[in-house]
């Protein structure tokens, strides 16, 4: 068989037509020669056949199958089975710890898969077919067999870890008929795919390296790039996360081989499905987005926005626009370099008084994904705040015409209410007043009307007296505009008069006027001038008070910084020195931090120190003396200079929160008892004149100890003598 019968039976099919089967005696003599071989080693398996035998004789199968023999003498089953069989044999003798009998010229079982899809084999769709078949078969996923071949099938089903190296070397394979196969397969059994990752990931390296290899060559064979992109397509369902990357890089690739005239195969929505699974972290290369970009249309620009959203903010199309505004939200590093285009592409094309429908709804459209992102703008950047809410304001009357109730949207009301919480009054102050504009404050005014949050700001400013301060240098501006206009239109109907007074010839009304024009233009230039000095003192009085509300809130973001420090005593000064600078802003801003953060701040860090036994001295009415670890007590001096430093401070807050008092005449106490127990009544005494401690409770517990010490001396006297050496010595 290996020398003879099969080399020969090569040579007559050869000479066959590839045209189809003709229907000769002598080519299906030669064919039924070849499926006796079949039935002798692996049908009735009357002989155990060597890999080099199986190897040879599936050759011959394929010749016959590229011949047109197919379905009759059913060809991709006696395949499939001569795989299987040599593949499970290989793998039983590796695991007996013995080798398969094959000869070295021979390739591995599973490699021989490579022979079924070569494209001499497959070069019709019948042939196609009949490989694809081949493939299904060691995959388990082609079940129709009867007859004599049920037999044969028994014991040839392949497990899972096999079906995954039969996929592993399928992934290798760069042939269109291959890339077909993959595509049938992703169609008709799309768990088999999704199950073998490595086998994608392998089979997209594949088809990298046949890019770059056309590349190289500068030739491209285009039934296989179309191949490849339709398995590409296919390929879109069955992958996840880890491999869709890969997978939009080489479908753009791939669509780079092919003519353009080609490319209407490939849908815009299969190309944005496969990139809104790349996750965030993975994202795409800079050139990946922009040859997407150049190629691709609404909806994969629109699914790229997250990863490259400022390249989008001038896209014809609103809801690609609006997508890059959504994304850019959560862009921090964006939103400053890129701050006038954010601004510029949250505006739509229409106006909100036009005709055009859609004009409108584009507006609304982006005025609604534009909205968190701007406040977060104006947030982070400063100088985009007054640009922010004038959008904001036109925002809310845009989609105020959307709404059935007429009610703005209420993202647009939340994002003008973030503004209101994260900026300081300081620094809304002097974004609103820096450009000395009338605008700016009637800004201020339509704001109001619509947030709450902001009408206090707005009232706050009112109390603090830089709006009024600010409408005095705008009017007093205008005044001063009007006078130097006046003063112009009086010149120069002056000189009108004089002219015609001339070229009559009355010299007397020629020199009246000259007066007049003199008189009159000294005048208006001490009212300009006046009207100069107004506005640079009232300028100056409003920079005054707006600088004295930026150090206030200075001031308060060093309090919430020494809080989040754990510093207290820290915070606890600044927040003194808030109440020295203004007593306003220390109510309204200052007085809360103190309470609810800085108080309790002072017990948690143990800056004040708290009884032990604190549950049961504050249940007891007195008749539990307090105790304190040996450490507090050592440091006695620095505890209580801590204490009495906020009591001299801030001494109503503290009773009020921390009852500091109580704290103070509890450390007095366990202080003495520790005296009393360790050196004696006098040394107690001493101590209380030196830390000028008089409590008259104190003063009872040392003639306590002292009238105990005499009874002890009356009764033995011994005893009084060591009690005196030891504490009287120590005193």
């Amino acid at each position: 068989w290996m020398h003879f019968i099969l080399p020969f039976l090569n040579e007559q099919l050869d000479k066959m037509s590839l045209h189809g089967v003709s229907g000769k005696q002598i080519e299906q003599e030669v064919v039924d020669f070849v499926r006796e071989c079949a039935r002798l080693y692996y049908i009735n398996k009357d002989h155990v056949p060597s890999a080099t035998i199986g190897y040879l004789l599936l050759k011959t199968i394929l010749n016959c199958v590229r011949h047109g023999y197919v379905e009759t003498e059913r060809f991709p089953f006696l395949a499939a089975n001569i795989i299987i069989y040599h593949y499970q044999d290989a793998r039983n003798s590796a695991a007996a710890g013995g080798a398969a009998g094959s000869s070295a010229k021979v390739p591995p079982p599973l490699e021989w898969l490579r022979e079924c899809f070569r494209s001499s084999i497959a070069h019709q769709r019948l042939q196609l077919r009949a490989v694809e078949e081949i493939a299904q078969r060691l995959l388990g996923q082609h079940d129709d067999l009867d007859g004599d071949l049920d037999a044969a099938a028994a014991g040839t089903t392949i497990s899972a870890a096999q079906q995954r190296d039969v996929l592993l070397v399928l992934a290798t394979i760069d042939d269109e008929s291959c890339f077909y196969f993959w595509q049938q397969l992703a169609a008709s059994s799309p768990k088999i795919i999704k199950s073998n990752e490595r086998a994608v990931k392998k089979l997209l390296s594949t088809v990298q390296r046949m890019v770059l290899a056309a590349v190289d060559k500068r030739r491209v064979d285009s039934r296989k790039v179309d191949a490849c992109a339709e398995m590409l397509r296919a390929l879109e369902p069955c992958i996840n996360h880890r491999c869709a990357a890969p997978l939009f890089q080489l479908t753009l690739q791939v669509l780079a081989l092919k003519p353009l005239a080609h490319q209407s195969g490939y849908s815009d929505e299969t190309l944005s499905r496969i990139a809104r699974k790349i996750p965030p972290d993975v994202g795409l290369t800079l050139p990946c987005c922009l040859e997407a970009l150049e190629r691709c249309g609404s909806l994969t620009r629109e699914a790229l926005c997250a990863f490259v959203p400022h390249l989008l903010l001038t896209d014809p199309d609103t809801s690609v626009r609006a997508e890059a505004l959504r994304v850019l939200r959560y862009r921090s590093d964006l939103l400053v370099p890129y701050c006038n285009m954010i601004i510029a592409a949250a505006h739509a094309t229409g106006t909100i008084s036009g005709t055009d429908v859609d004009a409108v709804l584009d507006d609304a459209t982006l005025a609604v994904a534009a909205a968190p992102t701007l406040a977060q703008l104006a947030i982070v950047h400063s100088p985009a705040v007054v640009a922010v809410v004038e959008f904001l304001v036109r925002a809310a009357k845009t989609t105020r015409f959307n709404d059935p109730q007429e009610k703005p949207d209420i993202g647009v009301l939340l994002a003008i209410d973030v503004i209101a919480e994260n900026k300081s009054m300081g620094e809304l102050a002097l974004a609103f007043t820096e450009r000395g504009k009338k605008r700016d404050l009637q800004l201020l005014q339509k704001v109001a009307k619509l947030s709450p949050k902001w009408r206090k700001v707005v009232e706050a400013m009112e109390h603090s007296g830089i709006l009024q301060v600010c409408r005095s240098a705008s009017d007093t501006a205008a005044a001063g505009a009007a006078a130097a206009a006046t003063s112009a239109a009086t010149s120069s109907a002056t000189t009108a008069t004089t002219t015609t007074a001339t070229s009559t010839g009355a010299v007397p009304a020629v020199v009246a006027a000259r007066k007049v024009k003199k008189s009159s233009g000294s005048s208006g230039k001490i009212r300009k001038n006046s009207s100069k000095g107004n506005t640079v003192d009232v300028a100056a009085g409003a920079a005054s008070t707006i600088t004295t509300l930026l150090e206030e809130d200075k001031l308060v973001g060093e309090i919430e910084k020494a809080c989040n420090d754990k510093k207290p005593m820290v915070a606890l000064y600044l927040c003194n020195q808030l109440r020295s600078t203004s007593s306003t802003t220390f109510q309204q801003r200052g007085l809360p931090l103190l309470r609810c953060r800085i108080l309790p701040l002072l017990v948690t860090t143990n800056a004040i120190p708290t009884p032990t036994n604190a549950a049961a001295v504050s249940s007891s009415n007195g008749d539990v003396a307090p105790e304190f670890s040996d450490g507090v007590l050592q440091n006695y001096n620095q505890y209580m200079s801590a204490m009495r430093q906020v009591q001299s401070l801030f001494i109503d807050e503290a009773e009020r929160a921390l009852q500091l008092q109580r704290r103070i005449d509890d450390l007095n106490e366990a202080k003495v008892r520790k005296i009393l127990s360790t050196e004696g009544p006098m040394r107690a005494r001493l101590w209380m004149s030196e830390n000028r401690v008089a409590a008259p409770h104190l003063l009872t517990l040392v003639e306590m100890y002292e009238l105990q010490g005499a009874v002890v001396a009356a009764h033995d006297p011994a005893a009084a003598t060591v009690a005196a050496a030891t504490t009287g010595g120590a005193a």
